[in-house]
């Protein structure tokens, strides 16, 4: 009855050491996770259209994604179609239409306002949610071109949403390490109960 205990003891001292590695692993994975958000918006933000117009292939690229009322970034990048090298000194006017009551915002969009400065980029106030087009009118030397993208303005999230996760994620290794106390404290009473036994 004496050696029984041992494998228990030995199983008590690993779970803690399991915890610590999985708590690890959600850390790695959580701040692995914010990296490649924030490597996705330092492009541009996600592409909405890519097409040929005129000359050019022009993409169009919206952050936040999906977008929502309020500032909303717009970045344009402009290529040649025949060697698809970055047209830098483009003008760019960009233009969002509300579907329901034709309400137009312009901007123009400048290399200076953009993270990468292949695109130009605009930031474009929306203020109601809904179906919009956005417009960007690109001129360069005696030629223009313009391209037309349809995108749906949801609602803005409630603010409170931007913290849950600087709130929550102590929570998971916190609720790891009470497992791990809860486990512990039942093999040390289970391995009382069969000494005693």
């Amino acid at each position: 009855m004496i050696s029984t205990p041992r494998p228990m003891m030995r199983l008590r001292d690993i779970i803690p050491q399991l915890n610590i590695r999985v708590a690890c692993a959600l850390l790695i994975a959580m701040a692995t996770q914010l990296g490649w958000t924030s490597l996705a918006l330092a492009d541009g933000g996600q592409l909405q259209i890519s097409r040929s117009a005129g000359p050019w292939i022009v993409s169009l690229f919206t952050s936040p994604s999906p977008p929502t009322v309020g500032p909303v970034d717009i970045s344009v990048l402009v290529q040649t179609a025949e060697t698809q090298g970055a047209v830098a000194d483009a003008t760019i006017q960009l233009i969002a239409c509300e579907s329901v009551s034709g309400r137009k915002i312009e901007r123009q969009a400048t290399s200076e306002a953009a993270t990468n400065k292949l695109f130009q980029a605009a930031i474009l106030d929306i203020p109601r949610p809904g179906h919009w087009t956005i417009t960007a009118i690109v001129r360069h030397e005696d030629k223009t071109a313009e391209i037309n993208c349809e995108l749906w303005v949801s609602s803005p999230p409630p603010p409170w949403s931007d913290m849950v996760i600087w709130i929550g994620w102590p929570l998971a290794p916190i609720g790891l390490y009470v497992v791990s106390q809860v486990r512990a404290a039942r093999s040390k009473a289970t391995s009382k109960i069969l000494i005693k036994g």
